[in-house]
């Protein structure tokens, strides 16, 4: 009995100094593992993912149903371009209009002619949307020259 008591103390000894020397980081590789060591009892669920596994090896999965139909979006672009009168007086508004049933989806303006102490103080959308106004005046200096405002809308019908 003592020697059986003996020889569990010298085991038990022997394996928890094997538990408390770890082995280092990164010291146990391809090389060291036997073919088949790892297998699926050893491997913790959920800790692989797809690009673990070779091609083919994760089954697809049934086809999920059609989406909704996407709108198609904007279709029948179209530069509509338009100046106003080229004389020296101030304020001057050019409005540019897309077709029936289009929206304005861009667009801008710029000064044309003598811009000498002229600038463009409006460029945005009409109210409705469904074209583009520009307005330019001439500083306090005045401009004695012809010049003009200039716009350009950019139309599309676009999907509800």
């Amino acid at each position: 009995m003592v020697v059986a008591c003996l020889a569990l103390a010298i085991s038990l000894s022997g394996a928890a100094y094997a538990v408390s020397t770890a082995l280092p980081r990164n010291s146990v590789g391809t090389v060291q593992l036997k073919n088949n060591a790892v297998n699926s009892a050893k491997v913790k669920n959920a800790s692989l993912r797809a690009v673990d596994f070779a091609a083919g090896q994760i089954p697809v999965g049934p086809q999920g149903p059609a989406g909704p139909q996407g709108s198609p979006g904007a279709s029948g672009l179209q530069l509509i371009s338009g100046s106003g009168a080229s004389n020296s007086s101030s304020p001057k508004s050019q409005q540019q209009d897309c077709p029936a049933g289009k929206r304005a989806i861009g667009g801008g303006g710029v000064i044309t002619g003598s811009a000498t102490n002229t600038f463009l103080s409006t460029s945005r959308p009409t109210d409705a949307g469904t074209g583009w106004i520009a307005t330019g005046r001439e500083s306090s200096a005045g401009n004695a020259g012809s010049w003009a405002v200039q716009t350009w809308v950019v139309c599309a019908t676009v999907a509800p």
